[in-house]
């Protein structure tokens, strides 16, 4: 903690506290404060709210402190520890929200791919049916997709059912 004593009544403070005043008010006032203003955080947020912490620190320190001529300028949180099995259990939660995160990212993922999915499924559906009905109304379009299929090869057997009786022979 930054503070100044104001020049004016700097004897009053000697007079009435005595040269120790660091340790009889200043010190007892950083420990109380800073108790009495952590605990308005929940413990896992306070390194993530720690601007919110030290203006919460800063202006009870003014108001504790201003009765006895002292200005705080500025406060510094340098050190924020937690015992390690606190530690351990916040990293832990941490892990935990973000595998439930990740799960959730998951599922909207499958989510979309099974709409990406349905969608070409129909437009599928929606092509065969059309192509199916174009069929019925038109056999030149059939004859022209086995046209355009045709490598220009006569087959090597032709007959009827699946036993050929007359072998063709091409290029004899």
């Amino acid at each position: 903690m930054n503070f100044s004593i104001d020049g004016n009544k700097c004897h009053e403070l000697i007079k009435n506290v005595g040269d120790a005043f660091v340790q009889q008010i200043i010190l007892p006032a950083v420990e109380e404060v800073t108790k009495a203003s952590t605990a308005l955080f929940p413990v896992e947020k306070v390194i993530q709210e720690r601007p919110k912490l030290k203006r919460e620190i800063e202006d009870g320190l003014k108001a504790r402190l201003s009765p006895y001529w002292i200005t705080v300028q500025a406060v510094s949180i340098t050190t924020i520890t937690f015992s390690h099995d606190f530690s351990h259990a916040i990293e832990q939660k941490q892990v935990e929200e973000q595998n439930v995160q990740r799960a959730e990212f998951v599922r909207q993922q499958a989510e979309k791919e099974g709409q990406r999915q349905l969608a070409l499924a129909e437009g599928q559906a929606k092509a065969n049916r059309l192509l199916q009905e174009s069929l019925k109304s038109s056999p030149e379009v059939l004859q022209m997709k086995a046209l355009d299929k045709w490598d220009g090869t006569l087959p090597a057997y032709m007959g009827s059912g699946s036993v050929p009786f007359i072998k063709l022979d091409q290029g004899k």
